[in-house]
């Protein structure tokens, strides 16, 4: 018998143990919480979602040493990749979190870094859902998990009506301070939800089939 008839079982098999590793099988928790009070010190980004990972790491290498330990990075989007006609245009606002105690120093850092921009986020009522972060292969795969779930359980939950009404954006925060590492996904619904909307940059052409903001 032909070794090569054990070749697809054998692709299946890596899948189903990476997709274990990753925790795609977990079930998921669901959160109702307010978010904290924080200053976002962050940049403004144009383009593809999975070419982001060289901003967060000069986030990692330039901007968080300049604060206390602790400190996350986080950011906000405002696309859905799957939606848009141009995934290069998808828009989002990467920085770190800051606590009211260090906003004098993240001034000074925003004044020497004209990219940069300070913003305060008020509390808001959110439905979070945390994962561990396996690294690169979490952020491959995990949100296609996770999205689709907590827009879900945020429309049985009636906290929203439609998806239209997620207009501020959805939150990621890097949990990178714990250990083991945690990804966090927040879905704000509460008041206050526009001060999330940061981006200047002018929204994408959506498909026909249209649904916006995630």
């Amino acid at each position: 018998m032909s070794l090569w008839i054990y070749i697809p079982a054998g692709i299946v098999f890596v899948i189903l143990v990476i997709l274990f590793r990753v925790g795609f099988f977990s079930k998921l928790n669901f959160v109702h919480k307010s978010t904290e009070r924080k200053y976002f010190l962050y940049l403004e980004h144009i383009g593809p979602y999975m070419n982001l990972g060289h901003v967060f790491r000069n986030l990692a290498s330039n901007c968080l040493p300049h604060f206390k330990p602790g400190t996350e990075t986080a950011g906000i989007y405002y696309d859905s990749p799957a939606y848009v006609e141009e995934p290069n245009k998808c828009r989002t606002c990467c920085g770190v979190l800051i606590d009211e105690d260090e906003k004098d120093k993240a001034l000074q850092f925003a004044a020497k870094n004209p990219l940069y921009k300070l913003r305060e986020l008020p509390p808001i009522e959110s439905i979070s859902v945390t994962i561990r972060d396996f690294g690169m292969l979490t952020y491959m795969i995990m949100p296609m998990k996770v999205y689709p779930k907590l827009m879900d359980y945020a429309l049985k939950s009636k906290v929203i009506n439609s998806l239209d009404e997620i207009s501020g954006g959805m939150v990621e925060i890097y949990h990178h301070s714990r250990k083991p590492h945690e990804i966090e996904f927040i879905l704000p619904y509460g008041p206050g939800k526009e001060k999330l909307y940061l981006t200047t940059q002018p929204a994408p052409k959506y498909k026909s089939f249209d649904k916006k903001n995630n």
